[in-house]
């Protein structure tokens, strides 16, 4: 199978260059040209919690070449219409084109490429740029999963095919609830990267926050009105059961903080990619995260201020109004109880 993966960035570095190390005839794709210059001459290297430098070929968008078989698309979701456009030259009836992004992007994703070509996947590791050619994995080896799914929850032979690929960078689990965990695993994304971005904070900092939590636990119970609204089937995802922490009360939802606690704990060193991004000087995708929440919930009626709050505040960053500091958890006023 021949296999491309567009967006080379930390974890589309990580996930290639482990791709290409099982076998696969595939090659990475980015438009930094430095990058993709270092990845050439030295190989994917990467660091942290894995120590690995493996070679790889790599191309800017403009020299994608023939038809591909997958195509992995690991941009933000931002970039989706120009990177995905580019790509449909190299795809045929037969192309899959699998997106592990952030969010919930299938719907993104089909309606440019086709939903017929579309699977996805929710990644359960983290990683981090360190610069051209070098990417810092913040995840242990054991914690590394990856839920496949196709958009209606069938198992399909593609599936299998794809998962034969992707068994090279982490475990992968083949679901036939692909839109549960999505969901299921927004929650956490939402309420936590949520929180740490607009605070300027590691994932570890919401764990020593009490007052942090607070806004994990109203964000959370935010997303989950919205899936009981629309009879999603949850998942318990790390250890997270979505209808789970529906308090009433303070002392209800500070019950449920060593919970979270327990999630945390093994990515207490996670910067948020969104976070990461804000700190270069570029647009970040919580548009698609905690913003995702919001456009579901005036969907549904249902309101979701907390999550309102993330999104209004990393705008007022972008456009210079604020800067990514803790203080701005001053600015978050939690809704009353019941």
């Amino acid at each position: 199978m021949r296999v491309a993966i567009i967006g080379a960035g930390s974890m589309g570095t990580i996930m290639g260059g482990l791709i290409s190390k099982g076998g696969v005839d595939i090659t990475l794709v980015d438009a930094n040209t430095e990058h993709i210059k270092m990845l050439n001459e030295k190989g994917a290297h990467i660091s942290g919690l894995m120590e690995e430098i493996i070679p790889v070929k790599a191309v800017t968008p403009d020299g994608m070449e023939g038809i591909y078989d997958l195509i992995i698309i690991m941009v933000k979701q931002l970039y989706n219409k120009v990177a995905l456009t580019s790509a449909l030259p190299h795809m045929d009836e037969k192309t899959i084109v699998l997106t592990p992004q952030n969010g919930i992007p299938e719907d993104n994703v089909a309606a440019i490429v086709g939903k017929e070509r579309t699977i996805g996947a929710t990644v359960g590791f983290a990683a981090t740029w360190k610069e051209p050619g070098v990417s810092l994995l913040t995840s242990k080896k054991e914690n590394m999963k990856i839920e496949l799914g196709e958009m209606d929850g069938s198992i399909t032979p593609r599936i299998r095919e794809v998962e034969k690929i992707m068994s090279h960078t982490a475990k992968i689990v083949v679901t036939d609830n692909l839109m549960g965990i999505r969901w299921s695993k927004l929650i956490l994304n939402a309420a936590v990267t949520g929180i740490a971005t607009v605070l300027d904070a590691t994932w570890g900092d919401v764990y020593d926050s009490d007052e942090a939590l607070a806004c994990v636990s109203h964000m959370h119970r935010e997303c989950q009105r919205i899936m009981k609204a629309q009879c999603i089937r949850g998942e318990v995802v790390m250890n997270l059961d979505p209808y789970e922490n529906n308090f009433s009360t303070q002392q209800e939802m500070e019950a449920y903080y060593p919970i979270y606690r327990k999630i945390i704990e093994p990515y207490k060193s996670v910067t948020p990619s969104p976070l990461q991004d804000m700190r270069k000087g570029i647009p970040c995708e919580i548009s698609f995260i905690n913003g995702k929440v919001c456009e579901e919930g005036k969907k549904m009626g249902i309101p979701t201020p907390v999550n309102q709050t993330v999104v209004d505040i990393v705008k007022r960053i972008e456009k210079g109004e604020l800067t990514n500091a803790w203080q701005n958890l001053n600015l978050f006023k939690l809704p009353e109880f019941g």
